[in-house]
């Protein structure tokens, strides 16, 4: 299934999945989980990362999702971690 709410077809249920997991666990999931709630490998996940990074960026949005340890985390120069999950929120995706 994919979704057009403004993002075009560049979120699908799972690239959603990653955003949704982030706003939900304080801007912190583990890849492993993700990648096995979806059925995919993780080396998918960190695709859909690169898409996701290249969509914040288009919509100018100082937020960058990196991996450490095994887990998405939210990178922010500007933001704190609250206000980078609120400016992930208010794209209503």
């Amino acid at each position: 299934m994919v979704v057009n709410k403004g993002a075009g077809t560049i979120f699908n249920e799972r690239r959603l999945g990653i955003v949704r997991c982030l706003t939900n666990n304080n801007g912190e999931c583990a890849i492993k989980n993700i990648a096995e709630r979806f059925g995919v490998t993780e080396r998918t996940i960190r695709y859909d990362l690169d898409v996701i990074n290249s969509f914040l960026m288009k919509k100018d949005i100082p937020i960058y999702l990196i991996i450490k340890d095994g887990s998405i985390i939210i990178e922010s120069d500007i933001y704190n971690r609250l206000e980078s999950l609120e400016a992930i929120k208010d794209l209503n995706l």
